[in-house]
């Protein structure tokens, strides 16, 4: 049986491959399934070069990860798909997981919808795949019999030790198609590790913090530093982008990893996301021992009544403490910061931006908040400003909408401003500047310094 996975077009080239696709391929691979994984956003390919390269292939199946971002696209390939090819689809990722009974009502192209994780429900699906009258049976999924009645099974248990999964299978994609843009990287080639699922913590901007709020559940230290192994002896990998939305969450995990690193000598620099709340020295001079170089922190505003409302959980004084300790260890400081957040004014997003200056972080990316449906901001959001819907210009780094306008803003075009007016007087000040020379080093960190700059002048 030939399974066939896609990632579609996204809003732009993805830095890093597409693990969850990896990781189901790689439970379907070892179960003697034929699998291609097709990452359409990496290889920048169009709906009817998708349809060529799966004729060729013939699949038996079909699944689709589903973003806001690309739900047309993902829906006009599952139109395409059962024209041409007439094989099963089915939709999963955290679109798909948020509305799956509206969209398969909407989508008659659509034969199923794997919610949430989909290693075992996709692995069970293919084992009952050619009798239709057995897909009752796949818990986690829901689903169009054979009279295009639409039948919801029950939810699946999330996978309780993650250990079980196999190390995700990067043969089954071409790593050469990703890079990670400029000043994201130290060394290449690099990609990236996910060491966890779920979330334990309550942001309300982010869909996992709703109603598929999932039990915080991962992998061993000694298994990432398996997986990091294999990508080391198999494809020479020199960097990892530890790419779990709280990477500093277990200080002991964090420990037992930096402490595996520096016993096997493992030769790899590395990066990770963290929270302000869950750093202290001793922990951050232990992760620049084994490699971090880099950690990017979600501060979000520089308003502390703005960060209760979305319950960051964190405070202003815990940020300046978190940034403070993290550069003496050596380590870079890259953060996000929110504007036109529910309940904010012109004033209040000034705040924010003085903030980001204040801290010195070493790189400040300002967004136009969105609050995307399937989490709660969306629901606080309604009433708390006009909410334009776009799902062509959900692009987060370069704006070209505001698709949230508080009732205090003007309009969106004073959001607009309001970012390039951050990014600017963040990036274009003497000191930041003179800061940047000091990092040039070699030719490659000149030229990873002139794409930044193009970078900024674009936005």
């Amino acid at each position: 049986m030939k399974i066939l996975l896609i990632n579609p077009v996204a809003m732009r080239k993805p830095d890093f491959p597409p693990l969850g696709l990896l990781s189901i391929g790689t439970v379907l691979k070892k179960k003697g399934y034929e699998v291609k994984v097709l990452d359409a956003a990496a290889q920048s390919l169009t709906n009817e070069t998708i349809i060529k390269m799966a004729k060729n292939f013939k699949p038996d199946l079909c699944g689709i990860t589903t973003y806001i971002v690309n739900e047309n696209q993902c829906f006009q390939i599952a139109r395409d798909f059962k024209k041409h090819l007439g094989c099963p689809v089915i939709l999963g990722g955290p679109h798909a997981s948020c509305f799956p009974r509206k969209i398969i009502a909407k989508e008659e192209s659509v034969d199923g919808i794997v919610v949430m994780e989909g290693e075992t429900t996709v692995l069970k699906l293919c084992c009952v795949l050619n009798q239709r009258s057995r897909w009752k049976e796949v818990h986690g999924m829901i689903f169009r019999d054979g009279d295009g009645k639409i039948i919801v099974n029950p939810p699946r248990d999330p996978i309780s030790n993650l250990d079980d999964l196999p190390i995700p299978d990067r043969s089954l994609i071409d790593l050469s198609f990703y890079n990670p843009i400029p000043s994201m990287y130290r060394r290449l080639p690099a990609t990236s590790v996910i060491t966890a699922k779920g979330c334990p913590y309550s942001c309300t901007y982010c869909f996992e913090a709703g109603e598929l709020a999932q039990k915080y559940r991962r992998k061993s230290p000694l298994k990432i530093i398996k997986e990091i192994e294999y990508l080391i002896e198999n494809f020479g990998i020199r960097e990892i982008a530890l790419w779990d939305d709280e990477f500093v969450l277990n200080k002991k995990w964090v420990y037992s990893f930096c402490d595996l690193i520096q016993l096997r000598n493992i030769d790899i620099t590395w990066s990770c996301f963290g929270r302000v709340g869950n750093v202290n020295p001793e922990l951050l001079h232990k992760m620049a021992g084994s490699g971090c170089w880099s950690i990017s922190y979600g501060i979000e505003s520089g308003n502390q009544e703005l960060l209760d409302f979305i319950k960051k959980g964190f405070t202003i004084k815990q940020a300046k403490d978190a940034i403070k300790w993290t550069h003496k260890a050596g380590i870079e400081t890259r953060c996000s910061f929110m504007l036109a957040l529910p309940g904010e004014s012109p004033e209040m997003g000034q705040k924010t931006i003085d903030f980001a200056i204040d801290l010195d972080v070493d790189y400040a990316q300002f967004f136009a908040t969105n609050p995307l449906p399937g989490t709660p901001l969306y629901e606080n959001s309604q009433k708390l400003g006009t909410y334009i819907p776009d799902v062509n210009n959900y692009g987060f780094s370069r704006p070209s909408r505001a698709p949230f306008v508080p009732f205090a803003y003007k309009n969106e075009k004073q959001i607009l401003d309001l970012l390039k007016k951050g990014h600017r007087n963040f990036y274009f000040r003497p000191a930041y500047i003179l800061k940047a020379l000091k990092r040039i080093k070699k030719p490659d960190d000149l030229y990873k310094c002139w794409n930044g700059i193009k970078m900024l002048l674009e936005v």
